[in-house]
């Protein structure tokens, strides 16, 4: 349960980035050229709080949810031959020696 709740922990605040990094956008009024848009015109803007708080989040969520993959791949070995990188997979090395 906890895997799923952080699973969607990480989609809401992904769109949460989107939506407040869109007001940002949009509320400075360089929707047309965001490449050309300065830090300091958007500083003060309201969402810029929001959408930096959210990263943070986000990015302390993810290094955890990167740590936990790695744990759960140490642990069982099966998480990367799920992902369809099998070479990383733990098991079917033991197995494929056994067979030998």
């Amino acid at each position: 349960m906890a895997f799923l709740g952080a699973h969607v922990l990480l989609y809401v605040v992904l769109v949460a980035l989107i939506v407040t990094g869109t007001g940002m956008l949009l509320s400075s009024g360089l929707a047309p050229t965001p490449a050309g848009a300065v830090p300091g015109e958007i500083q003060d803007l309201p969402p810029r709080s929001a959408h930096h708080l959210l990263a943070i989040v986000f990015i302390v969520l993810l290094a955890m949810h990167v740590a936990g993959v790695l744990e759960h791949q140490l642990r069982t070995g099966d998480v990367f031959s799920r992902m369809g990188i099998g070479w990383f997979n733990r098991r079917g090395a033991r197995a494929g020696a056994s067979e030998q």
